[in-house]
């Protein structure tokens, strides 16, 4: 597994509790409002949040390559972007998963 499939993944485990995905923002703190996805009372996240929070706090230098492979699980999803696949289509879960499958298929 490369290091932008492990990213992924990460980004996969941190949205997947119930309540731990949201929609129309990075994130939010426990009462649903929008927060910075880097702060300590971030707790849920959208598909790009959830990754921009990773990248920030491991400083992988993998931005352009996450969400290039998320926007082109957008359009595979049939999705203008990954932003609109996750706020407006809700398939922050499956954009991570088709971005994971192309970053393993591609031994990123």
């Amino acid at each position: 597994m490369g290091p932008v499939e492990k990213l992924l993944r990460e980004a996969g485990q941190l949205i997947t509790p119930e309540g731990a995905w949201c929609r129309g923002t990075y994130a939010e703190d426990a009462n649903g409002l929008a927060t910075d996805y880097s702060g300590h009372n971030a707790v849920a996240f959208c598909a790009a949040g959830a990754v921009q929070r990773l990248l920030s706090k491991h400083s992988f230098g993998y931005s352009t390559t996450c969400y290039a492979l998320l926007n082109g699980a957008a359009h595979r999803l049939g999705a203008h972007s990954a932003v609109f696949a996750n706020d407006h289509l809700g398939l922050g879960r499956e954009l991570l998963d088709e971005a994971i499958e192309a970053a393993s298929e591609l031994g990123l």
